[in-house]
C-alpha cells in the first residue's frame, strides 16, 4: 500500500459520515468513527479474521518460547501450521537464542507445513513506529512486537490522525502467548516501552527439485 494514501485516509472523511472505510479495507478491517468521549475521530485497523491464539510451552526460556508461539501464530494466519519442535530444530538447531528476534536470518528460509505445503519466509526488523505498524496491519499482516517484557502478536490499533499524515496512537491490541489473558491492550504510554517490531513475510516456495 502507498504510505501517502494510507496516511491521507486518516483524515479523509467528514465526521458527519459516522464510519468510513479507509484505504486497505479489502485487506483488513479499517474504520473511523467519532469517539464521543474524546470528541475526536478515532480510526481502527485490525486483521480481517481473528488470529488463533497459541500458548507458549511451559518451562525453560519463557521469553524464547513466547517468540516461537508468536511465529506459529503468524504462520497459522497465513494458513500454515508448523510445530514448535520443527521451528526450533530447523531454525535454531534445537538451541533457542535468548533474544531470537535479533537473529532473523535463522527463520528466513523455506518450510513444509503439516499438510505438506511448502512456503518461504523472510523476516524484517522494523522501526518501532506506530505509523508503520498501522500501515502494515492495514494490509492484513500481523506483527511480532516486544511488549510486557516478551514477544506478543500485534493484531489491531486505534489512533487519531489528520490530513498531513500525523498519527497518535490510542491503544494497540495484542495476543499474548504467556499468562491467562490472551488478548491484552498496549496503551499509548506503554507503547514507548515496545522494544522491537518484526515482520514475517510469507510466500509460496518452489517445489523440491526445481
Amino acid at each position: 500500500m502507498d504510505r501517502r494514501s494510507f496516511l491521507t485516509g486518516l483524515g479523509g472523511a467528514a465526521a458527519g459520515l459516522g464510519i468510513v472505510l479507509l484505504p486497505g479495507a479489502a485487506d483488513a478491517k479499517n474504520a473511523c468513527a467519532v469517539d464521543k468521549k474524546r470528541k475526536v475521530k478515532v480510526c481502527t485497523v485490525a486483521l480481517n479474521a481473528q488470529l488463533k491464539h497459541i500458548a507458549a510451552q511451559r518451562g525453560g526460556n519463557t521469553v524464547g518460547k513466547s517468540w516461537l508461539a508468536c511465529v506459529q501464530m503468524i504462520f497459522k494466519h497465513h494458513g500454515h501450521f508448523v510445530p514448535e519442535a520443527t521451528i526450533l530444530k530447523e531454525a535454531y538447531d534445537g538451541k533457542l537464542p535468548s533474544s531470537p528476534w535479533k537473529h532473523l536470518d535463522a527463520l528466513s528460509h523455506s518450510w513444509t507445513d503439516l499438510t505438506g505445503r511448502r512456503f518461504a519466509t523472510k523476516l524484517e526488523k522494523m522501526h518501532v513506529s506506530a505509523t508503520e505498524a498501522a500501515e502494515i496491519l492495514s494490509e492484513n499482516h500481523p506483527l511480532i512486537i516486544g511488549a510486557f517484557g516478551h514477544p506478543v502478536v500485534l493484531t489491531a490499533m486505534s489512533y487519531t490522525g489528520d490530513r498531513l499524515g500525523g498519527l497518535t496512537l490510542v491503544e494497540a491490541k495484542v495476543l499474548d502467548p504467556l499468562g491467562g489473558r490472551n488478548l491484552r491492550t498496549v496503551s499509548s504510554p506503554e507503547w514507548v516501552n515496545v522494544s522491537f517490531i518484526t515482520r514475517i513475510s510469507i510466500q509460496k516456495a518452489a517445489a523440491k527439485g526445481k
